[in-house]
Parts: structure tokens; C-alpha cells; sequence
């Protein structure tokens, strides 16, 4: 029998930062900060992470646009918040008494797969090599060890459902 396996090859959290999905600040729904116009230039301090950023909420047309300054990554919580607008994540429950979170489906099925794994194993990153400066690397104890792994992948499903 095949184990579920896992590939790392060296995502950071900055590869899910082109789209964050977030709590609309006029309906409540969900609305998504999404990079727009030209990228910056290779080697430019910060990279994409400085990258303009427009908000937008298909559900009552809300749009804003970042400012380009207050970068703050999340801190966990209460309420975990997207880095540009400090808006509240919109996937984002509870868990193992812990906030479990995620910028968007691509995150979130990424946290899966890497929870779902049995077997774990590190891929060469073509611009660094071999290093810990991965996603998988930096998650917290709580969310990987063995014990906690139901309720993470149950809380992951959870994230994945519709909201009502």
C-alpha cells in the first residue's frame, strides 16, 4: 500500500501572497486582495511582497487600493489578518486550541497535503539548494505532530466548505 506522500520543494509563505482571501470590510463576505500591474524588477528589496495590491469583493463591489506601506505578515491570535489591509483572513477557524489559517485554496490544500503526508521528503530549491527556509519547515509543532492530525485535517476540510 502506497503511503500519502509529500514533495517539499521549498514553497515559502511569500509563493501564496498573490491572491489572500479576506473578510470584506463592507458586506462581510468574502473579497480577495489580489498583485496587479507590472511586477517589480528582479532583485528589488522585498520582491513581490511590495508589489501593488487591490482589494476587491465581487459580492458588493468593494475596491481599494494598498497604499504600499504597513507590510505586518500575520500574528496568531484571535484573528489572523491578511499583511497589506490588516483585514481578518477569511479561512481561518479554530483548532487544537490554536487559530489555523490560510491566504487562499492553494495554501490550504499545500497545509494538506503536508499534514494527509506519512511520508515527507525535501526537494532541492533550483535558487537556494537545500535549506529550512520552507513553508513545511516553519510550521508550528502543534499543527504537525502525529496526535493533532485528525483535527487539523478535519479543521482543513472545515476551511474548505462553503461559508453559510
Amino acid at each position: 500500500m502506497n503511503k500519502p506522500r509529500f514533495r517539499d520543494g521549498a514553497r515559502q509563505l511569500y509563493d501564496f501572497l498573490d491572491e489572500i482571501l479576506v473578510v470584506c470590510p463592507a458586506c462581510k463576505g468574502s473579497a480577495a486582495v489580489r498583485t496587479y500591474g507590472p511586477a517589480l524588477p528582479a532583485g528589488v528589496a522585498g520582491g513581490g511582497l511590495f508589489q501593488a495590491r487591490r482589494l476587491v469583493c465581487e459580492r458588493c463591489s468593494y475596491v481599494r487600493e494598498w497604499a504600499r506601506v504597513g507590510v505586518a505578515l500575520p500574528v496568531t491570535g484571535e484573528q489572523v489578518c491578511d499583511p497589506f489591509f490588516h483585514l481578518p483572513l477569511w479561512l481561518q477557524t479554530s483548532c487544537c486550541g490554536k487559530t489555523l489559517w490560510a491566504y487562499n485554496r492553494r495554501h490550504r490544500q499545500f497545509l494538506e497535503e503536508y499534514i494527509r503526508a506519512e511520508l515527507r521528503e525535501k526537494e532541492s530549491s533550483p535558487r537556494a539548494g537545500y535549506h529550512n527556509q520552507g513553508l513545511a519547515n516553519r510550521l508550528p509543532e502543534w499543527m504537525i505532530v502525529g496526535k493533532h492530525r485528525q483535527a487539523v485535517l478535519r479543521a482543513l476540510f472545515k476551511l474548505q466548505q462553503p461559508r453559510r
